[in-house]
């Protein structure tokens, strides 16, 4: 069963209309649509239940109220991006009334309990977990003889205190309960306000709707607790194959890594090439050298193993350290006198121009010296700042 949130509609969803058939003329309260989009996402239904007075007096008929209800579903949906009302009841009779038709003093009439017991029954809903929100102590007392928490707006509900019981004589609907206080059990200035105490509080426990549509019956435990029987586990022999992927078990994540699992890592050795047949000059490569080494290269290396009487020598590893020794010595030669270097070199000396110029130019005036000065130190700057990015 779902619990459900009971509004009043004057001055709680909508102004106060006073009987009046003017659909147009109806607005809603500000903030009352998001707060019931607020509530639908908490999980409530939405029931308006609204005592229609005006019918018995003869302001309007039923045909007028089923505008108003359309009229207020549809401001809430539009304002609210969809906010849903799941239902209205409304209650036409008064004791005082002026068409015969409704005189009297119907069970569904506020503060009577019977309109949320007639939702409840044909909507499914736990009166129990549910609230009743409204304007008047009739709206409250409605809530309370449902069996409902109940929601009284005020507008000055912040300073109100709590409701005596001396004031609710002639409010009563049902017997006073001792356990619970006489008035409502809570105070709110709006309705966004009571959608915000609703979502503070503690939702209670609903229970499970059957599959049936006869009212009022409940899931026999029993019945259920045999069909939950353990299933039987199926037989080892029926198991299937674990997958395999790759010609490798399939082991799935976070189980153990057996030791035959584990592969060591295989170091391929350096590989040759083999050699052009456009460069027949080439000498082949040997089994431990390289074979794409170019000739300049090749003949530093020759150069230093007959100085150091190692021609012979085999090894790749030498051979390799070899290389990286010329290739290191052959950048270090072309980057002695690079364009950056030379760069600040130039600017070195505009500097060093530029505080001579002051020296002797700019005696007859500071501002001249300054200048002077000023462009050395500049130049001075750009010469550090060439000669670090060049490294």
């Amino acid at each position: 069963m779902h619990p459900a949130v009971f509004l009043d509609l004057d001055n709680t969803i909508i102004h106060d209309t006073a009987g009046s058939a003017e659909v147009e003329a109806v607005s809603l309260i500000q903030g009352a649509a998001p707060a019931i989009a607020s509530l639908r996402g908490l999980g409530y239904r939405i029931v308006v239940v609204a005592n229609q007075e005006g019918v018995a007096r003869g302001k309007m008929i039923e045909e007028d109220v089923h505008a108003l209800n359309a009229r207020v579903a549809e401001l809430v949906s539009r304002t609210a991006n969809g906010a849903v009302i799941d239902a209205f009841y409304y209650c036409p009779y008064h004791p005082k009334g002026n068409l015969k038709q409704y005189k009297k003093d119907h069970k569904n009439r506020k503060p009577k309990p019977g309109m949320l017991q007639q939702a409840a029954e044909e909507m499914r809903l736990d009166l129990s977990a549910s609230w009743m929100i409204g304007d008047e102590l009739a709206d409250v007392q409605a809530g309370r003889a449902a069996g409902a928490r109940t929601v009284l707006l005020r507008p000055d509900a912040e300073l109100l205190q709590p409701i005596e019981p001396s004031q609710l004589q002639g409010v009563m609907a049902e017997p006073p309960d001792h356990d619970r206080p006489s008035g409502p059990d809570f105070y709110a200035v709006g309705l966004v306000q009571a959608a915000r105490l609703i979502a503070q509080q503690p939702r209670v426990e609903t229970h499970d709707p059957v599959s049936s549509d006869e009212p009022g019956r409940k899931w026999d435990a029993q019945k259920v607790a045999q069909l939950q029987v353990a299933r039987p586990k199926p037989a080892e022999a029926n198991k299937p194959e674990p997958a395999t992927m790759g010609g490798r078990a399939f082991r799935p994540w976070g189980a153990p890594v057996a030791e035959e699992d584990e592969k060591p890592i295989v170091v391929k050795p350096f590989r040759k090439r083999p050699q052009r047949e456009d460069h027949p000059s080439q000498p082949p490569a040997t089994q431990d050298e390289p074979a794409d080494i170019p000739d300049t290269i090749r003949q530093a290396i020759e150069r230093k193993k007959q100085n150091a009487g190692e021609a012979d020598e085999p090894g790749t590893d030498k051979t390799l350290r070899l290389i990286l020794q010329e290739l290191r010595s052959q950048r270090a030669a072309t980057q002695e006198f690079s364009f950056l270097t030379i760069i600040a070199v130039a600017l070195q000396l505009v500097a060093i121009i530029c505080l001579l110029g002051g020296l002797f130019m700019g005696g007859s005036s500071d501002a001249l010296f300054l200048r002077w000065l000023g462009a050395g130190i500049m130049a001075q700057l750009l010469s550090i700042s060439t000669m670090m990015y060049g490294r």
